[in-house]
C-alpha cells in the first residue's frame, strides 16, 4: 500500500468520525462504544468494518430518538396458555407499554393505568396473545364449570362483581422477546359459591310457579319449605355449585330432582324439575320484594372495555304461564309409638338420627373415619331422606319395622351408585 492509498482511507474514517460526534446523539454510553470500538480498529485494513458499525449507531440513535420501545430489549410479548382440562374464561390484569405519538422518551403505562383483559376464551390446550408488558408482575383470574384458578393478591370489581385475583410471577434476567403464563390443573380450585367470583346468599322467601318457598342458607348448603297452591307442605335440600343448585325435593309420597340457574344475584331462580313418577315441568322462583331485573347489559362496557364470557346470561327467560299443580295424595297420620331418636348400627357405620314431629335428621359415622348428613320426612310406616358426603349424594328410603328398632330400604346417589341400607338401634 503507498503512502496516498493509506492517507486517503485515514481521511475518511476521520471524516466519518466528525460526522458521528457532531450529530444529536442520545445516548453517552453507545457513542463511547462507538469510540472505544473506533481506537481499537487497525486503518491499514478495509474500511468495512468501521462503515458497518456507523451504520447500526445511526440506526440505534434514530431509534432512540424515535421513542420506539423495542421487544426483547424495552418490552416482551405476553401470552396466556390453558394447560387444564377444562375451557376457561380468563381474566388478565398486567401493565402494557405503549408506543408513545410524540416525544423522544418510551411511554410507559404507570400504576394507575393497570389493565383489564377483556374475557379471554381457551379450549385446553389453546394459547392466546395477552398484550406487551415489561412488568414482571401480572394477576389472572380463571372460570371453568365448577372450577376457577383465584387468589387474595388483588380484587377487581367489575359490574358488581368480584374477582379475587392470583398473582403470577414472570422470570427473567434479560428481557425476553415472549413470555406465556401456562395455566395448569394444579392451580384449579373447586367454584362452590355464587354467581363468577360473588358470594350469593339464597336465603329468604320466594314466590314461584307452584307455590311459596322459604330458602335458609348454611355455607353452599340450602334446604327449603315449600307450601303449595293447593295448600300441601314439601321440603327440599341443595347444593350451590357454581352459579346453579342442584335440589332434591319431596312432597308426600313424591320425590325427585331439579337444577336452578342463579340469576340476577339470587333474586330469580329459574329452571327444571322431574319427578319420580315422571313428571318434569319448569319451576322458576322470585325473590320476594327483589328490585326489578336489570336489563340486559350490552355485549361490551364502554368504560372498560370488558366483554362477558359468551355463556353469561344475565337476564332469564320469561317463565311460562304456570300449570296447574298435580293433585297430591293428603298427608297420612304420624305414627305415635316410639319416635326415632337414637344412635343405630349399620352396613355403613353408626348412624344418629334425631326425630322432631315428620323431620328426621341425622349423622353417618363412616368406618373411614369420614362423616356424611341425611335429611328426611317421616311419611306413614317411612323416612324419605336426602343424603350427602363428601364425595357424593342422593336420596333413599327407610321403612320403620320393629317398633323403630329396625330401619331397613335403599338408597341411590347421583353418581349412579345404589343399594341397601340397614340400621338396627
Amino acid at each position: 500500500m503507498d503512502s496516498r492509498q493509506f492517507s486517503t482511507k485515514w481521511a475518511s474514517a476521520l471524516c466519518l468520525l466528525l460526522v458521528i460526534l457532531s450529530a444529536n446523539i442520545a445516548s453517552a454510553d453507545l457513542t463511547k462504544a462507538f469510540r472505544d470500538k473506533l481506537k481499537k480498529s487497525d486503518p491499514t485494513k478495509s474500511l468495512k468494518g468501521i462503515e458497518e458499525l456507523g451504520r447500526r449507531f445511526d440506526d440505534e440513535r434514530l431509534n432512540r430518538a424515535n421513542g420506539r420501545p423495542r421487544i426483547g430489549v424495552d418490552y416482551f410479548k405476553l401470552y396466556v396458555k390453558n394447560e387444564t382440562d377444562h375451557t376457561l374464561s380468563v381474566l388478565v390484569y398486567y401493565l402494557p407499554i405503549k408506543q408513545p405519538s410524540s416525544g423522544s422518551e418510551l411511554a410507559v403505562v404507570g400504576d394507575d393505568s393497570w389493565t383489564l383483559t377483556k374475557w379471554i376464551e381457551l379450549s385446553p390446550g389453546k394459547k392466546k396473545y395477552v398484550g406487551p408488558t415489561w412488568n414482571k408482575h401480572v394477576y389472572i383470574y380463571a372460570l371453568g364449570d365448577k372450577v376457577e384458578i383465584t387468589g387474595d393478591a388483588y380484587t377487581v370489581t367489575l359490574d358488581e362483581e368480584e374477582y379475587d385475583l392470583a398473582e403470577q410471577r414472570i422470570y427473567y434476567v434479560e428481557m425476553p422477546k415472549k413470555r406465556t403464563l401456562k395455566l395448569k390443573e394444579a392451580m384449579l380450585s373447586k367454584a362452590v359459591f355464587g354467581l363468577r367470583g360473588k358470594n350469593v346468599d339464597l336465603t329468604g322467601s320466594y314466590t314461584s310457579n307452584y307455590g311459596s318457598v322459604v330458602i335458609t342458607q348454611t355455607d353452599n348448603q340450602v334446604r327449603g319449605e315449600m307450601s303449595y297452591t293447593n295448600g300441601s307442605k314439601g321440603w327440599f335440600t341443595g347444593t350451590i355449585a357454581g352459579d346453579q343448585v342442584d335440589i332434591r325435593w319431596h312432597h308426600n309420597a313424591a320425590e325427585g330432582a331439579a337444577t336452578l340457574a342463579i340469576r340476577d344475584a339470587g333474586k330469580l331462580l329459574d329452571g327444571s324439575f322431574t319427578s319420580s313418577d315422571g313428571t318434569a315441568d319448569r319451576w322458576t322462583l322470585q325473590r320476594v320484594n327483589a328490585a326489578a331485573l336489570a336489563p340486559a347489559r350490552p355485549p361490551q362496557s364502554s368504560s372498560n372495555n370488558i366483554v362477558r364470557p359468551p355463556h353469561y346470561n344475565p337476564t332469564p327467560t320469561p317463565p311460562p304461564t304456570p300449570t296447574p299443580p298435580p293433585t297430591y295424595v293428603p298427608l297420612t297420620p304420624q305414627p305415635q309409638a316410639g319416635g326415632l331418636t337414637g344412635s343405630y348400627n349399620s352396613n355403613f357405620g353408626r348412624v344418629d338420627l334425631k326425630h322432631f314431629g315428620s323431620s328426621v335428621t341425622g349423622t353417618v359415622y363412616y368406618p373411614n373415619g369420614h362423616r356424611g348428613s341425611l335429611d328426611g320426612e317421616l311419611i306413614g310406616n317411612q323416612i324419605r331422606f336426602a343424603w350427602t358426603n363428601d364425595a357424593d349424594q342422593g336420596s333413599g328410603v327407610l321403612n320403620i319395622q320393629s317398633g323403630s328398632r329396625l330401619l331397613s330400604g335403599h338408597f341411590r346417589s347421583n353418581s349412579g351408585n345404589q343399594g341397601d341400607w340397614i340400621l338396627r338401634r
